[in-house]
């Protein structure tokens, strides 16, 4: 198998917080055999906080690209690496608390960066049976000013590198195919809502279908450094405050939401999804509705997995995700695609090629997608004229 990284030196911008854009990395797995005239894409879309070329990652992308004769591709998005890639800086009282909690002082300069110091102290605590800190002793991530954007700027990254694929490979138009879970299935349904003429077949495990409050960066999480397990907190960037310039206003709602009817239209992609009925983090329910709704505009089949679907090798357990084996889920979903005749009928145009534009209305505002095989993707916001 080859693999091969590419760099888009200037992504798409931040259209809604202005925010710099680090250069856009994403990694491909050519299939064994080369590039023939029928290989296709698949974007196997990592979930909130992997990696994106992990070695988990890559050997999903062997396979994919082995079985399936197509470039399987990851994407390191906007956002992804907050949870991995980011600086970590001790809150004032972290010191104070780790002697507190566990009876180590440690001299440090000012607003020092724990990975620095986290060495050293990961060895100290190891050596006393400790591997996770105390929840007051908390660290705040940052990395270079990304967020979490709840999907938008994901998606589009995606769109990017799909027509940065396109560009570079001979590659077929009618096999190109959006994979993911949780976060990741999340951003493979937005790309069908954003793209509605390109993705032939669209996988979801588990995916939300609207932005929740975690995005507005007041949410923690469990970080490892080395061994160590300690509480990280993401950037707070988006606000509740109205007058606030970086206010999460209902606008950026709408076009992140799955649900809206007067954004969905007739399209040729097929929809696969599953979702354990348990969930507790995307509610089962939101997902019934998102299939009930779209599929009025599309082919879609909806497994809602019980406890009594947990067999250990497909659906392993009842949590959000159902810890799934993703070549499974894939390798299901799309031999019924075929046996569906959605290989037989699929398209062999993209938006891009089509020039498409689309409109999404959102209150106050449009977003606005243009597609064309020079530029690639462009999303502008507009205000809405006349708006009350």
């Amino acid at each position: 198998m080859t693999d091969l990284s590419f760099t888009i030196a200037a992504p798409h911008p931040d259209i809604e917080n202005h925010v710099g854009r680090r250069p856009l990395s994403y990694f491909v797995t050519l299939p064994e055999g080369g590039i023939t005239p029928d290989t296709g894409v698949i974007l196997a879309i990592e979930g909130y906080g992997s990696r994106p070329n992990s070695e988990y990652a890559g050997k999903l992308r062997s396979y994919l690209a082995s079985k399936y004769n197509c470039l399987a591709v990851t994407v390191g998005y906007f956002g992804q690496a907050v949870k991995y890639g980011s600086n970590v800086t001790p809150y004032p009282d972290f010191f104070v608390n780790l002697a507190r909690h566990h009876g180590i002082s440690v001299a440090a300069p000012k607003n020092a960066d724990l990975v620095d110091l986290i060495p050293g102290l990961a060895e100290i605590l190891a050596a006393r049976g400790i591997t996770e800190l105390h929840p007051s002793c908390r660290v705040a991530c940052d990395c270079g000013g990304e967020y979490q954007s709840f999907g938008l700027l994901p998606a589009i990254d995606h769109l990017e590198v799909l027509h940065d694929l396109l560009r570079r490979f001979p590659v077929t138009r009618s096999r190109l195919y959006a994979f993911g879970s949780s976060y990741g299935g999340y951003i493979a349904l937005l790309l069908g809502k954003f793209a509605p003429a390109t993705f032939r077949l669209i996988v979801d495990n588990s995916g939300f279908v609207r932005a929740n409050t975690s995005l507005y960066g007041d949410s923690s999480f469990v970080m490892r450094i080395g061994s160590l397990r300690l509480i990280a907190d993401e950037p707070v960037v988006w606000s509740r405050d109205p007058k606030h310039p970086r206010f999460f206003g209902s606008h950026h709602a709408m076009i992140r939401d799955l649900l809206r009817e007067d954004h969905m239209r007739p399209v040729a992609t097929r929809y696969y999804c599953t979702h354990y009925v348990g969930d507790t983090v995307a509610p089962f329910a939101e997902k019934k509705s998102f299939a009930e709704k779209m599929s009025r505009f599309a082919p879609v089949e909806l497994q809602a997995v019980t406890d009594g679907d947990i067999d250990g090798s497909l659906f392993k357990e009842p949590i959000h995700g159902l810890n799934a084996s993703l070549r499974q889920l894939f390798d299901r979903s799309h031999a019924a695609w075929v046996a569906g005749g959605g290989e037989a009928a699929a398209l062999d145009t993209t938006d891009f090629d089509q020039g498409s534009r689309y409109v999404f209305r959102c209150g106050d505002r449009s977003y606005v997608f243009r597609y064309s095989v020079a530029a690639g993707v462009a999303v502008a916001v507009d205000r809405v004229a006349g708006f009350p």
